[in-house]
């Protein structure tokens, strides 16, 4: 008898498995049914959000041109004014600036009577600082400098871009989708997840910029860089205004009263250090 129970637990267990693993294929298999049908619908219900934005094939194609619309306008020498506005003070000192595409900046703040009162000069990302006068001498600052002269953190090659009359970040016309937006003559630029990274207002007639918006990742406004006044000059058309703001309500007025388009300009003019 002993031996018989012995003989017979296993065989009832035995066959219990089998009934437990025949159930248990079956859910799985319906589990694993519900879960594709899900993935389907959810898929067909969400294309339209993984899809990246349609691309506007003129938009691209005039943003394209405008980018690089300055690259003709190869030196520069000028002379006017800039006026500072931050934390409800002002300043306003004369200025003359020279530039050399596609990132070589010369900028001199002068008093009314032309004595320099700082230099910054740029070859690339080196750029230097100096106040005549000041012990110290010249200073090795990077971009810092531009930041703190604009209250803006633009490239010494952006900025000179926007001083020839073309857009600042050229890389990111090409990098994005772009698309007419709601407002007149308003290109949206776009990541492929629909974030809006930059806005660009144009003039239709003729086709120029006037406005610039970089945003921030969260979507508040980074800076913004204004074309106030463009003027002909020698058979074509040269920006001579502009402002730039940051999210701070912070301005910066760059007005330039003479322009001159040398041959060429002495490299030296570009570096502050012997």
């Amino acid at each position: 008898m002993g031996n018989r129970r012995e003989m017979t637990t296993p065989d009832k267990t035995h066959c219990r498995c089998r009934v437990i693993g025949i159930l248990g294929k079956s859910d799985a298999i319906r589990f694993r049914l519900l879960i594709c049908i899900a993935a389907v619908m959810l898929t067909s219900g969400c294309a339209g959000w993984f899809r990246p934005p349609s691309r506007d094939q003129d938009a691209s194609s005039l943003l394209a041109m405008m980018a690089n619309q300055g690259a003709a306008t190869r030196y520069l020498k000028a002379v006017g004014s800039l006026l500072v506005e931050r934390q409800g003070q002002s300043r306003k000192v004369r200025v003359a600036v020279a530039l050399g595409r596609p990132d070589r900046l010369r900028v001199e703040l002068l008093s009314f009577i032309g004595q320099p009162l700082a230099r910054i000069a740029a070859r690339g990302d080196r750029l230097c600082y100096q106040e005549p006068g000041r012990r110290q001498g010249v200073k090795t600052i990077g971009r810092g400098g531009l930041k703190r002269l604009l209250g803006i953190d633009l490239s010494v090659e952006d900025l000179v871009s926007v001083l020839c009359g073309g857009l600042p970040e050229p890389e990111l016309v090409k990098e994005t989708f772009a698309q007419w937006g709601p407002e007149p003559g308003a290109v949206l630029l776009k990541s492929r997840w629909h974030r809006l990274r930059a806005k660009v207002f144009l003039s239709p007639n003729p086709w120029q910029p006037l406005a610039y918006e970089r945003y921030t990742p969260e979507g508040g406004l980074c800076y913004r860089v204004s074309w106030l006044q463009w003027k002909s000059f020698n058979d074509r058309r040269l920006p001579c205004a502009w402002r730039f703001e940051n999210g701070r309500g912070d301005r910066v007025l760059l007005r330039f009263r003479r322009i001159y388009l040398p041959a060429s300009l002495p490299e030296s003019m570009f570096n502050l250090i012997p």
